[in-house]
């Protein structure tokens, strides 16, 4: 990219980068259990009502089953993060070095094994964490930038660069646009 303005971002890609990206895109459900935990309780209320009318061994199978749930319930983010950990290390692409351009004509990513080049029109939205910079693209992929990596002045100039990006799309300098869906 033979732009001017390229800012240049080295980093080691690893998991827990990539899961924090993840879990801030919203890009796998942060709370996997949700109908496991109403299940539950539907399981703990049916126990109690069991019980009540003195049918202790229905009520006991109520308490077991509720108890099961539950404990799944405690589990599945684990599993879900061990499931993608497995998955992350039997990709070719762990633990690489990158080497990112972002400029006016787009994204420059490279490392040994693979170079991208991305236009904007290819990023969907930007995310600013605490500690990361994320673009998703519209093939779902997510690009997370470690801000320790970023110095503050070009922070700033990523930040309006972004802004550049996303404007024609919205109008406004805020962000990327938002699709909506008409109701049919």
């Amino acid at each position: 990219m033979p732009d001017s303005a390229v800012i240049r971002v080295e980093y080691e890609q690893n998991f827990d980068t990539w899961y924090q990206a993840l879990l801030a895109a919203q890009m796998i459900p942060v709370r996997p259990y949700l109908a496991a935990m109403a299940y539950a309780g539907g399981c703990a209320a049916l126990a109690l009502i069991a019980w009540r009318s003195h049918d202790q061994l229905l009520g006991s199978i109520l308490v077991a089953l509720a108890l099961v749930f539950l404990w799944s319930v405690t589990q599945a983010k684990a599993f879900q993060r061990r499931y993608l950990l497995k998955n992350w290390n039997r990709s070719r692409t762990p633990n690489l070095p990158l080497r990112i351009c972002l400029s006016e004509s787009g994204i420059m990513i490279d490392s040994e094994i693979m170079h991208t080049e991305l236009k904007w029109a290819g990023v969907l939205r930007s995310l600013e964490t605490v500690d990361l910079l994320i673009l998703i693209t519209a093939t779902g992929n997510v690009l997370a930038l470690p801000k320790r990596r970023i110095d503050a002045n070009a922070m700033n100039h990523l930040r309006a660069l972004i802004a550049r990006q996303s404007a024609p799309a919205t109008g406004s300098p805020l962000g990327f646009a938002v699709i909506h869906k008409e109701r049919t």
